[in-house]
């Protein structure tokens, strides 16, 4: 049995309130294939049921907290923030360039991190750590998915 991860995106998203949910369901598969076919094979990537699942627990997050926003920026926002986390430096460019082609106008808002960039820059250099840009992205990412 081949499971259907566009109906099951898109039925997740339906009975969660997103008006949109037919195309965007085609959006998150396709993107996950594209992804699976263009970027660098590693052992850590997964682009199959439990990233999806883990992608639409929080798409249905940002519904729930942000419910008049466009819902291609929370899906977008959900896909980075399961995503990113995973990837390597130079398999970024080419993931963006995957999501900017299937959310074209999509842009999303800028969050504020000074105060976060401020308290771990101190941490990582009590800790003899380099705060290296890189990593510290990791690590916003890692926050924004729990």
């Amino acid at each position: 049995m081949v499971l259907d991860y566009t109906m099951i995106a898109r039925i997740t998203l339906n009975s969660f309130g997103f008006t949109d949910a037919k195309n965007l369901s085609v959006k998150i598969t396709t993107t996950y294939k594209i992804c699976s076919e263009q970027l660098s094979s590693q052992k850590h990537y997964d682009y199959g049921m439990r990233t999806v699942k883990s992608m639409l627990t929080a798409a249905v997050n940002l519904k729930r907290r942000y419910i008049d926003e466009n819902e291609s920026i929370l899906l977008l926002r959900a896909i980075n923030a399961v995503d990113l986390i995973e990837f390597l430096a130079y398999d970024l460019p080419l993931f963006k360039n995957i999501t900017n082609y299937f959310f074209p106008r999509t842009i999303l808002p800028e969050p504020d991190y000074k105060e976060l960039l401020k308290c771990l820059k101190q941490q990582m250099t009590e800790m003899n750590l380099k705060p290296h840009p890189y990593i510290i992205m990791k690590i916003i990412y890692w926050l924004h998915v729990w």
